[in-house]
């Protein structure tokens, strides 16, 4: 059906007087097939994390426009490494002691004068501790021994070597408290090194302790 003659005139009358210009209109089509609005893809408001794209499948991609697709929560073999030359010192039985709790759900190790704990002295322990606190991997500075073990716990990480870890989720380890005299020997220094991005430390509740 043709447009009437007063729409016409309407029309002409709204173009001569600058209301409505062909160019800005939302609507595409001639004077004799049907008219379709036209879609223009909405870009994100910044940081909603949402990905730039044109609505198809095959080429929208995450990462686009600041989005990272996830991945900042994922430990990154390639990038694991925050920074290769910082170190940590734990310089006492109590402080070591104090960072394997902070991990564990439950309290497997005392500082109390009678019946205190300490970590195991092995390099697998050493690793987990470290690895516990941000750092790649563990040096055993100093070791010791218990002179009275017989009310004395050690905590050892029963587990695999933890720098080959990127999901302790993923893993069947834990540090595991037993009485002293069972393996006299401790970890009485231990320095740290290999700062880990965030995203490869493990969190309290990935760890298991008894």
């Amino acid at each position: 059906m043709k447009p009437s003659f007063n729409v016409m005139i309407l029309a002409v009358s709204l173009l001569s007087a600058g209301v409505y210009s062909c160019s800005d209109s939302e609507f595409s089509g001639d004077s004799g097939s049907n008219f379709t609005k036209k879609v223009t893809p909405q870009k994100p408001r910044p940081g909603s994390g949402t990905p730039l794209g044109d609505g198809d499948p095959s080429t929208d991609k995450p990462g686009l426009n600041g989005d990272d697709g996830g991945k900042a929560n994922i430990c990154d073999p390639n990038s694991m490494i925050e920074d290769a030359n910082a170190t940590e010192r734990f310089t006492s039985r109590q402080v070591i002691v104090n960072v394997i709790n902070g991990v564990c759900k439950s309290t497997p190790l005392s500082n109390n004068y009678h019946g205190a704990g300490a970590a195991h002295n092995d390099q697998l322990t050493a690793n987990a501790i470290c690895r516990f606190k941000g750092y790649k991997s563990g040096t055993i500075t100093t070791s010791g021994r218990y002179h009275s073990c017989g009310d004395n716990f050690i905590g050892r990480w029963e587990g695999p070597d933890v720098r080959a870890v990127l999901d302790f989720k993923q893993i069947s380890g834990s540090i595991r408290a037993y009485g002293a005299c069972t393996s006299n020997s401790t970890i009485d220094v231990l320095t740290c090194t290999g700062k880990l991005s965030a995203a490869c430390v493990p969190k309290a509740q990935d760890i298991q302790c008894n």
